[in-house]
């Protein structure tokens, strides 16, 4: 009787090539029958070796091909256990007696499991085996508890991987063991158990009952970088059940294949066998039902699955199934590409019991021979239908080149100013290239399938594939020019203060105007021209009425205003006076000033300081002008000199005097040849204001110090026509 089942790596993957083409794929049942929970599977001599539970106590739980001859080895409760060649004992192990795990390894048949000796040689878990004698290898694995399983060995990248209930992933280089990964589990009754090693895209996979790889999250499979990184593909196994869990690994066909028991893997349901590729997780069919996978053997093409199940994808079998992806392909008997007419014929190199044919992934009516001659442009395909199930073949795309139909469409207007542009979209053809032109000559450069036209022409574009040349209808692009917005101005943009200069922009019919200052429209300033009083930078925006074109000023015009200087007169005393007397004009003084006095608006010659003594009636005025030219005349200071000083009209003396003069106390006046007639007497400051005046009757008088505050006074006497001007200094009391 036949026996089947690994769920430990065995090393040797009989795995079919990779392809890219789709597949056929179905359940079959294998022809072979197990009676019991199949363990482990092996080929060999043509055929299939199944080991597991067939008469309890005794187990087969690994098997593996060395040097053409198979071993297997087992458990046997309340025995020795042995390690079997061909049926012929070569080994007798002690201790824990339990042998779960074989692998091939640099040229030496490794054994692991939980045992302290074989043949009578101390090993540690693990034993070599070289066709002749037993060794230990290294200081072993585990042993530390008695109840450390190696459950997994594997060859990979020249070093030995073991895995089992001990948390801890060991590699042996042949020299040294070193731990690679800790595998830990929060939930079930296995913590951190390792039940299989797979290689998948040349990198080792592990697999079992664990949720942590070394801190990183992942869910009873990871994937090893072949350093010290172990990384999570996706969770598995643990779908309703915390004992789920991955128990072999298996590359078939470009996939790795997952068995174990659970019901879902990375989201997907799947029934105790799943399919991973390409970053993704896929059911097979209905899986398995009755029990679970241990074992999985590629052989003859066809990938056989065992355990203890009674169904596959809705098959009944006995612990065993057969799992068929078979290659489904189709080819071309010539070039894909052609020009039209044209054709291709495309073959199905699988042989089929029949044929559809598809483009685009519609079926074509009729195309249901083994070849199809295609004359379109598409993407085919062929289902066929094989003695391993129906499949949809790879695709080819036939490319029926044909004469291009280029247009043009544009993204805007094709009607605008000068210094704007419209984007103009050609038809996107595959296969061809693009070429741009204006008034049928070639644009430089202008070979994308999109083109920014700003000036006016008729524009085409040309597409061109390795067949034909076709060239679209124009579009007809005008291009309005902007109008003219040049100032000139009228005079000097430099002036004074209350002057101006008038600001011209170009006057033509169809014209409407904007001037700006800075940056900001003046208000109602619409005309061909501006006057401009005040600083600033000035600017015009010119529309042309009939085509909505425009352009401002791009230089402004700077208009500086210079401000005029101040223009006050200051008498520095009286402007009434006899003959005889003066005044002392005073203009405000600055930087940079020049003066110019005049009396009733004749220039006074050589009158060019800030100051000016009047001596004679008349209206003074003075002309300030500053450092920038501008000027202002000041208001008129009118000076009288109405007598002659002491002189009496009738031809008399008529003499005053006075003491002390300055005075700090009182003024005493002594008039000389006075006459019958009353005399008066007026007080006034240095500004002419009227301090006091009264009216006396003798030749002596006194003005009392409380009546004056210490300053200039002038003192006007007079009795008839006689008339005395004196001036009084009242000085401050000590």
């Amino acid at each position: 009787m036949k026996k089947i089942l690994c769920f430990l790596v065995t090393n040797i993957f009989l795995a079919a090539p990779f392809s890219t083409s789709l597949h056929a794929q179905t359940w079959s049942s294998s022809g072979y029958s197990y009676p019991g929970m199949v363990w482990t599977l092996a080929a060999y001599n043509g055929g299939i070796e199944a080991g597991g539970v067939y008469s309890s106590p005794n187990e087969i739980r690994a098997m593996a091909v060395y040097n053409g001859n198979l071993y297997k080895c087992g458990a046997n409760v309340g025995a020795p256990t042995n390690v079997y060649r061909n049926g012929v004992s070569i080994g007798t192990s002690g201790g824990g007696n339990l042998l779960f795990a074989m692998a091939v390894h640099n040229g030496a048949l490794y054994v692991a499991g939980s045992f302290t000796s074989i043949n009578g040689v101390a090993v540690n878990n693990i034993a070599k085996w070289n066709d002749t004698i037993w060794s230990p290898v290294g200081s072993g694995v585990g042993g530390a508890n008695p109840s450390d399983i190696i459950y997994a060995l594997c060859s990979y990248n020249n070093a030995l991987y073991v895995g089992g209930n001990f948390s801890d992933c060991y590699k042996w280089d042949g020299t040294t063991w070193t731990i690679t990964g800790t595998f830990t589990s929060s939930t079930g009754p296995n913590y951190g158990l390792i039940r299989s090693f797979g290689v998948y895209n040349g990198a080792l996979y592990a697999g079992g009952f664990f949720d942590m790889v070394s801190g990183v999250s992942a869910v009873n499979i990871a994937e090893y970088n072949g350093g010290t990184l172990w990384s999570s593909i996706g969770d598995i196994g643990i779908a309703n059940d915390p004992s789920d869990g991955l128990s072999v690994l298996r590359e078939y066909n470009g996939s790795l294949y997952c068995g174990g028991n659970f019901s879902m893997a990375g989201g997907t349901n799947a029934e105790n066998i799943a399919r991973y590729t390409s970053g993704n997780w896929q059911a097979l069919g209905s899986g398995t039902t009755g029990g679970v996978v241990n074992a999985l053997l590629v052989f003859n093409q066809s990938l056989y699955v065992a355990g203890s199940f009674s169904s596959a994808g809705g098959i009944s079998v006995s612990n065993i199934a057969k799992w068929n992806y078979c290659p489904v392909t189709i080819g071309a008997a010539g070039a894909t590409t052609f020009c039209s007419p044209g054709s291709v014929i495309l073959n199905a190199t699988t042989v089929g019991t029949s044929y559809q044919w598809r483009l685009n992934g519609n079926n074509i009516s009729g195309a249901t021979s083994s070849t199809y001659t295609a004359t379109v442009t598409g993407l085919y395909s062929c289902i066929i239908v094989t003695s391993c199930g129906s499949g949809t073949s790879n695709s080819i795309y036939v490319n029926s080149i044909t004469t291009p139909s280029p247009s043009i469409t544009p993204a805007g207007s094709t009607t605008f100013c000068n210094g704007d542009s419209v984007k103009l979209y050609s038809t996107i053809i595959s296969g061809t290239t693009t070429q741009w032109l204006k008034d049928n000559i070639t644009i430089p450069g202008a070979n994308y399938w999109y083109y920014y036209a700003s000036t006016s022409g008729n524009y085409t574009v040309t597409k061109t594939n390795s067949c034909f040349s076709a060239t679209s209808s124009p579009v007809t692009i005008t291009v309005n020019p902007l109008p003219s917005a040049a100032i000139t101005s009228g005079g000097s943009t430099t002036f004074c203060s209350g002057d101006s200069v008038v600001l011209n922009a170009p006057l033509q019919a169809n014209r409407s105007y904007q001037w700006k200052k800075g940056a900001n429209n003046i208000i109602n300033a619409t005309a061909p021209g501006y006057t401009a009083k005040n600083s600033g930078t000035y600017k015009v925006t010119v529309t042309n009425t009939l085509t909505g074109c425009y352009k401002t000023t791009i230089t402004p015009t700077v208009v500086t205003v210079n401000a005029k200087p101040a223009a006050v007169i200051t008498p520095q005393g009286p402007t009434t006076f006899c003959a005889g007397g003066n005044v002392v004009l005073s203009a405000n003084t600055g930087i940079g000033l020049t003066y110019n006095w005049k009396k009733n608006g004749a220039i006074i010659n050589g009158a060019t300081t800030a100051n000016y003594t009047a001596g004679v009636t008349g209206n003074y005025t003075v002309k300030l002008i500053n450092s920038n030219g501008c000027f202002k005349t000041s208001p008129p200071v009118t000076v009288s000199v109405p007598c002659k000083w002491g002189k009496e009209e009738n031809g008399g003396d008529f003499n005053v005097s006075v003491y002390p003069n300055p005075s700090k106390g009182d003024f005493i006046f002594d008039i000389e040849n006075v006459s019958e007639e009353d005399i008066s007497i007026s007080i006034t400051d240095i500004a002419g204001r009227l301090i006091q005046s009264d009216m006396i009757h003798d030749s002596r008088f006194t003005i009392s110090n409380l009546q004056l505050n210490p300053g200039i006074y002038f003192a006007q006497i007079r009795q008839g026509v006689s008339l005395k001007n004196i001036r009084l200094v009242k000085t401050a009391n000590e």
